[in-house]
C-alpha cells in the first residue's frame, strides 16, 4: 500500500471515532497497525463492545471524506502527522486517548529533545498574572524552552508573545479546525505562530470552536509537555483543565501565587494548597530541569533527568467560553510563503513514515494521595454549600457526569468549579467519559 493510502486511513479513523476518543488507542493495542485496523470487520470491531455510533463508522470503509481532508490539506499547505510518523511527538504516546491525526501550520520542533513547558491562565488575567507570565516565559524561551499554549485570550497569548519576542519556539493547539481563527482577536498571533512555531489541533478543516471542543484539546497541551505552569486561574479557569491533565499524565504542576481573596489567584493558590509547585521566576523550573536537553547551539548535551513527582491531586474538568453568538470565521489562515524549514508543512503530502521505533513512553512520575478517614471528615466537614450539595449527589458505585449533577438546581458552571476543589481535595475521583465518583 502506498503512502497517501496510510493517510487517508488515519484519516478515516480519526473522523470515525472523533476528537478526544480512546478507541484508536484501544483499535492499536487490539490490531497493530492502521492497515489492520482499517481491513477488520464488524464482528472483529463488535468483539470490543464500542459504542453503536463508532462501530457503524468503523464499518463504513469509504475514504472520500478523508481524502478529501487531504486535497485540502494540501492546497493550504497544512502538514498531517499520525503516529506512525517519527515526527509525531512521542511524549503524546504516554497520554490517555492521544490524538489518531495532528493537523498543523508551521514546523514541527524537536519536542522529544527539548524542554518543552506548557502556559496557561485565565483570560481575565490582572496586570500582576500578565508581566509574570511574560517575564517567565520570555526566559524560559531564552533558555531554549519551547513554550506550548492554547492561543486563548489573556495568559495565554502573553505566553506565545513572551516566546515569541526573543526568538523562541512557541506551539499553539486549537480546539478548531485550522480554517478558524479562534478568537478572532488572536488572529494576527495565530499568522505569526504559523510563521516562527508551529499550530497543532486534532480537529478536521471546517470544525468551529464548540465549548466542548476545549477541553479534549487541553490534554494535547499538557501531553505535549514536561511540566505545565498556571500563572492566574480563577476557580472556575479552564486552565484547571490543563493542570488535571497534566496530573492523570503524571507530569508536575507549578502555579504563580496570588493575594489571597484575588478572584484570578483563587485556582492557582488552591493548587499550591494541594501540593502545586510554587514559581517566581524561570529558574525555579528550570532548575528541576537543569540536566534535560535543551537543543539549542551553545548548551550542553546532557542524559534527561528525573523529573520531579508533584503530590498534587486531580483537578476535575472546566471550560473556557465561546462568546454567545460568535460564529467562527472559515477564511483559512494561511501559512507564509517562505524558505523551507526542515519539518515545515508544505504542499506535498503526505511525508513518508520512516521505519524507526518512537521514544518510549515516559513513566508516570505520582500517585493519587489517599486522605485517612479522619482528614476524609474534616474536608468534608470543610466544604461550602455547593460542594456539599454536589458532594451529595456522588456515589461509588454510580459513577455521575457534571451534566447529570444540574438536578441540585446549579449552573454548569458552579456544579464545574464545586468539582473542581472536591477533586482537588481528593474526596472524589474522575473516571474515563467525563464521569466522577466518590
Amino acid at each position: 500500500m502506498n503512502d497517501i493510502s496510510n493517510l487517508y486511513r488515519w484519516v478515516w479513523l480519526s473522523l470515525a471515532c472523533g476528537a478526544g476518543s480512546t478507541v484508536p488507542e484501544l483499535l492499536i493495542s487490539v490490531f497493530g497497525d492502521i492497515d489492520t485496523i482499517y481491513e477488520a470487520g464488524e464482528e472483529e470491531y463488535a468483539d470490543l463492545e464500542l459504542k453503536l455510533p463508532c462501530l457503524s463508522a468503523l464499518c463504513d470503509k469509504s475514504l472520500e471524506p478523508a481524502m478529501r481532508i487531504v486535497k485540502w490539506c494540501e492546497q493550504k499547505k497544512v502538514g498531517i502527522l499520525t503516529p506512525d510518523d517519527p515526527r509525531y511527538p512521542s511524549r503524546l504516546y504516554g497520554t490517555h486517548a492521544f490524538p489518531a491525526v495532528l493537523y498543523y501550520f508551521g514546523r514541527i520542533p524537536e519536542i522529544d529533545k527539548r524542554l518543552t513547558i506548557a502556559g496557561v491562565g485565565t483570560r481575565r488575567m490582572t496586570e500582576y498574572g500578565s508581566n509574570n507570565a511574560y517575564t517567565i516565559c520570555r526566559d524560559l524561551a531564552k533558555e531554549g524552552a519551547i513554550i506550548v499554549s492554547g492561543l486563548a485570550l489573556g495568559i495565554d497569548a502573553i505566553c506565545h508573545r513572551a516566546a515569541l519576542d526573543v526568538g523562541g519556539m512557541t506551539v499553539a493547539v486549537l480546539g478548531c479546525g485550522l480554517d478558524c481563527a479562534y478568537p478572532p482577536q488572536n488572529r494576527d498571533l495565530m499568522v505569526e505562530i504559523a510563521r516562527k512555531g508551529t499550530i497543532f489541533t486534532e480537529y478536521p478543516p471546517g470544525t468551529e470552536p464548540l465549548k466542548k471542543n476545549f477541553p479534549m484539546r487541553n490534554r494535547i497541551i499538557s501531553g505535549l509537555s514536561h511540566a505545565t505552569v498556571v500563572f492566574e486561574a480563577d476557580e472556575n479557569s479552564g486552565s484547571l483543565i490543563t493542570a488535571r491533565r497534566a496530573m492523570k499524565q503524571g507530569r508536575p504542576v507549578y502555579a504563580l501565587p496570588g493575594n489571597t481573596g484575588t478572584l484570578s489567584s483563587l485556582g492557582t493558590n488552591e493548587l499550591l494548597t494541594n501540593g502545586a509547585f510554587a514559581v517566581t521566576k524561570a529558574g525555579d523550573i528550570l532548575e528541576n530541569f537543569k540536566e534535560y536537553i535543551l537543543n539549542v547551539p551553545g548548551k550542553t548535551v546532557a542524559k534527561a533527568p528525573k523529573l520531579p513527582k508533584s503530590p498534587v491531586k486531580k483537578v476535575v474538568d472546566g471550560f473556557e467560553e465561546v462568546p454567545a453568538g460568535y460564529k467562527a470565521k472559515t477564511e483559512p489562515v494561511s501559512a507564509p510563503e517562505a524558505a523551507p524549514v526542515t519539518g515545515q508543512a508544505q504542499a506535498s503530502l503526505p511525508i513518508k513514515p520512516q521505519t524507526e521505533q518512537p521514544a518510549a513512553k515516559e513513566p508516570l512520575l505520582s500517585k493519587p494521595v489517599v486522605n485517612s478517614k479522619e482528614k476524609q471528615e474534616q474536608l468534608i466537614a470543610a466544604l461550602n454549600l455547593t460542594e456539599r450539595t454536589v458532594f451529595a449527589q456522588l456515589s461509588k458505585t454510580k459513577p455521575k457526569t457534571n451534566d447529570e449533577l444540574t438536578t441540585t438546581g446549579y449552573p454548569i458552571n458552579k456544579i464545574n468549579a464545586a468539582l473542581t476543589m472536591l477533586e482537588v481535595k481528593g474526596l472524589i475521583l474522575s473516571m474515563p467519559g467525563g464521569y466522577v465518583k466518590v
